[in-house]
């Protein structure tokens, strides 16, 4: 006993109180944080125990190679050797134009890093996984080390492979198909033997990322063709890299082809039978062969109709019953409980008032649980045009309630412009405008314009409310000035507009307008009654008008699916006064579809059609200003904007009544999210009296570049059927215009 208090009192004689601590060479970390790390405190006992602890702990930080303390006169000295760290990084034949965030980036590594070998050859495989993606084979990357002091300089010191290109797709096992129809279902295609350069045609370029998709696509075409065993055995790809090419090898084992034998459909209770009382709205028939995407759309289906009821968490479970060559299939339905609304929340709206955004919803509090209803309101809102995106959470509460979080992302839906530019339809142009569709975000529309060129002046003022009090009913009214000028007349109006509209159900609208249009027409190189060549001619337009408008597309600007259907019909003159005695008729259609599901890129099938009819009142001769022209980028593209009409002997010109129609695949250009690539083919016909046709017709591609609310597209167009005459237009620039 005497012994151990002996040492204890030999500890504190030699070592005693701790008067300061000091670090050298520490780099990395603060002194305050070595501190806290060592939870050693001046006025402690010295305890060398417990500073080979503290040595233990910063050791485990990684920054240091080597620690060593020391205690003398009441002094603890903690001395370090630091790690060396990553200094420059610098990129040979690669990534020399990138900035160095965008490298940090790609190599997960950057300066002050602390070096190892593992990080670098970590970053070296990360770059030749980059280049490999890229299917740059036998792609190279050597790292050059520099060292200057504690610090290493990087170079990567890259040699980019080569592309290699599918000469052959071998196939086997395959009975049912043959090679050709196999081929043209997978992505990747053999090199075409001569036009492998031109655009449109297979370049037969290896992509490793697309060969998993290629085996998926190609089990997609099989099982829509009721191979439900089908599996891919083989997948080889032999490359020769001298010469740039390779073979890919896929061996199939199809099996057999089923059909559907039975349907049949099963529910714990017969309460809601009568939701699929019959089959007749499914896709699949019994007696046909069985197609894996119709059984997908048919779960789907039934599921909705459920879901439509309120059953927010109904389970349909189906069972496929392989039976030889035939199946029976069941659904098994667990529609769980009924859910109602408790609450709706909005979120993401900085600008967008709270009521905007509710008055597009179709869904309230307490109401029954309705999937189709969540789905219309979402899409409601995207037709607004105030929002990149909007998603509808769903948040299941106790008691069979939900909770619905409508999260928006709003777009600057506000335009000032002021300046000028250049379009083939005004020429050189001074334009200052404010527009708003979305005013101090109360979903009211404004508009104040003035845009004045060499041939074009037009000043407006406008203002749409779409739902008055959000209602079902809405009001717009504007004033304009104008002045026209094109190659058949001048024209100068003045006039207004009021417009009362009606919601007639989720997707169609219903108009009424009054308009007044007073002004003079002159330059005109166009016979009439009553009126000579180069003679002026005043005009007072008092018309009435009824529109009726669909539109069930999915979003404000190019659409990737739905319908917009708008037929109108504006009666001039008679009792309303004026000197312009005409019905105008006109339809026009369009048609939308995304070919995302079969080609697997963001693409979309745009189609449109338009109708016009100009009936004269009372005998009159229709005036040259109301008749028809077509031409330009809003009928059909390559032709100057109203320089088709029909040619009449007595020296008339514009038509009475017309048709026009487009295609048109518009793609996103890849790593370019507000750019996509359009081709086109447009065709139209106008003639008089129904006599008389004209016909031209179009193609060409163009660049459109989504800016916000106001869009700018360039066409380039050649025509298919056209006279030498024709003033043809090759390069068109277009602002604002939409399909």
């Amino acid at each position: 006993m005497k012994i151990v208090i002996f040492a204890i009192m030999l500890s504190f004689f030699l070592y005693g109180e701790i008067k300061d601590i000091k670090f050298n060479n520490l780099h990395f970390i603060s002194n305050t944080r070595a501190l806290n790390i060592i939870d050693i405190n001046i006025g402690d006992k010295f305890d060398e125990n417990k500073a080979n602890e503290a040595i233990k702990e910063l050791y485990q930080l990684s920054y240091f190679k080597n620690i060593s303390s020391e205690y003398i006169d009441g002094v603890l000295t903690f001395d370090f050797i630091s790690q060396k760290s990553i200094g420059e990084i610098v990129f040979k034949h690669k990534f020399e134009n990138k900035s160095k965030q965008e490298v940090y980036a790609i190599i997960n590594i950057k300066k002050g890093d602390i070096y190892s070998n593992y990080k670098i050859n970590k970053a070296k495989n990360l770059i030749l996984k980059l280049l490999h993606e890229e299917n740059l084979i036998n792609s190279y990357v050597e790292v050059v080390e520099e060292i200057d002091n504690n610090l290493i300089n990087i170079t990567f010191k890259i040699k980019e492979g080569s592309n290699v290109f599918i000469e052959n797709i071998f196939i086997s096992g395959n009975k049912h198909f043959s090679e050709d129809v196999i081929k043209d279902e997978l992505f990747i295609k053999e090199k075409h033997p001569y036009f492998s350069s031109v655009p449109f045609f297979d370049d037969g370029k290896l992509d490793f990322k697309m060969l998993d998709f290629n085996d998926d696509k190609l089990k997609e075409f099989y099982l829509q063709k009721g191979y439900l065993d089908i599996s891919i055995e083989k997948h080889l790809v032999e490359v020769d890299i001298n010469n740039k090419k390779a073979s890919l090898y896929l061996s199939i084992d199809e099996g057999e082809a089923y059909k559907l034998n039975s349907i049949s459909i099963f529910m714990a209770d017969d309460l809601e039978r009568d939701i699929v009382k019959d089959y007749k709205d499914l896709s699949l028939e019994v007696g046909e062969v069985f197609d894996i995407n119709k059984f997908r759309r048919d779960l789907r289906y039934i599921e909705g109709k459920f879901k439509n009821k309120g059953y927010a968490k109904v389970n349909v479970l189906p069972n496929i019953d392989k039976e030889k060559s035939n199946i029976n299939l069941s659904f098994n339905i667990d529609k769980q409980d009924i859910y109602t609304i408790n609450d709706i929340l909005i979120q993401g709206n900085t600008r967008t008032q709270d009521t905007v955004i509710r008055r597009n919803l179709y869904m309230f509090l307490n109401d029954k649980y309705n999937k189709k209803d969540i789905d219309d309101s979402k899409t409601s809102l995207l037709r607004t045009g105030f929002f990149e995106s909007v998603e509808i959470n769903e948040e299941f509460i106790e008691n069979n309630r939900i909770n619905l979080t409508v999260n928006v992302m709003e777009k600057r839906t506000a335009q000032w412009i002021a300046g000028g530019g250049y379009s083939d339809l005004d020429g050189l142009f001074i334009n200052f405008s404010i527009e708003d569709p979305n005013t101090f975000g109360s979903g009211v529309s404004s508009k104040v314009s003035i845009k004045t060129s060499s041939d074009n002046k037009k000043y407006t003022f406008s203002l749409t409310n779409p739902m008055i009090f959000d209602s079902d009913y809405s009001a717009g009214f504007s004033i304009y000035k104008k002045e026209e000028a094109n190659t058949i007349y001048t024209k100068q109006s003045v006039g207004s507009e009021i417009t009362l509209g009606k919601k007639i159900n989720r997707n169609t609208n219903v108009f009424f307008a009054l308009n007044s249009d007073d002004g003079i027409v002159s330059d005109t190189n166009n016979s009439e009654d009553n009126i000579s060549i180069g003679e002026d001619r005043n005009f007072l337009e008092n018309s009435i008008s009824l529109r009726l408008k669909y539109n069930s597309t999915d979003r404000f600007f190019d659409p990737t699916k739905g319908i917009t259907y708008t037929s109108s019909a504006k009666l001039s003159g008679g009792a309303l006064g004026g000197n312009v005695d005409i019905l105008d008729i006109s339809n026009y259609f369009t048609f939308h579809k995304t070919l995302k599901p079969y080609i697997n890129f963001d693409s979309i099938f745009n189609f449109k059609f338009s109708l016009n009819n100009i009936i004269p009142l009372n005998n009159e001769k229709i005036p040259i200003h109301k008749r028809i022209f077509l031409g330009g980028s809003k009928s059909i593209r390559g032709f100057e904007h109203h320089s088709i009409y029909p040619k009449q002997d007595d020296n008339t010109k514009g038509g009475t009544d017309s048709f026009n129609t487009s295609f048109e695949i518009s793609s996103i250009i890849p790593n370019q999210n507000t750019f996509r690539f359009v081709v086109f083919v447009d065709y139209g016909t106008i003639g008089v009296d129904n006599t008389n046709y004209v016909e031209k017709a179009s193609y060409g591609i163009a660049l459109k570049v989504g800016a916000g609310m106001l869009p700018i597209s360039i066409y380039y167009s050649k025509p298919i059927i056209y006279d030498d005459d024709d003033i043809l237009k090759t390069i068109e620039l277009v602002i604002g215009n939409s399909f």
